[in-house]
């Protein structure tokens, strides 16, 4: 089945967990992704996994500096046919040990940085093209 032929996706937090399951199935079935992760080591292993028609950047949602990577990537791909904000950071712990700045970090990877990237990659969305937030 070939319901990705000629599609490209692009997978915030794509190289580990269902982000990559995602990136592998979108790449078996003809399409091509642009996934982000944080971990150099995850990012070598997705690189090698997804070949040709997987493009992996060394990206945090976290960081809105880092959006500007996205968007180049969406416009030397040509625009996206999906966007999958799926990236995500939780400290983890008993409430007492999540401190302000354990918090601000969940917040600026979970819901900042989603909110930024979407706003900044909206306009490359080719037309018919889906979304998906993971929460």
């Amino acid at each position: 089945m070939a319901r990705f032929e000629n599609k490209r996706v692009l997978i915030t937090g794509g190289t580990s967990g269902m982000g990559l399951a995602g990136a592998k199935r979108i790449v078996a079935e003809g399409g091509r992704v642009i996934v982000t992760g944080r971990s150099p080591d995850r990012i070598d292993g997705t690189r090698r996994e997804l070949g040709d028609r997987g493009q992996v950047l060394a990206n945090d949602a976290a960081d809105p500096v880092g959006v500007a990577m996205l968007v180049e990537a969406a416009n030397n791909a040509g625009g996206l046919d999906g966007l999958w904000l799926n990236a995500g950071y939780a400290a983890l712990g008993t409430p007492e040990e999540v401190d302000a700045d354990a918090f601000d970090r969940m917040m600026a990877a979970n819901v900042r940085g989603p909110m930024l990237q979407l706003a900044a990659l909206s306009d490359h969305l080719k037309e018919g093209a889906s979304i998906v937030v993971t929460s």
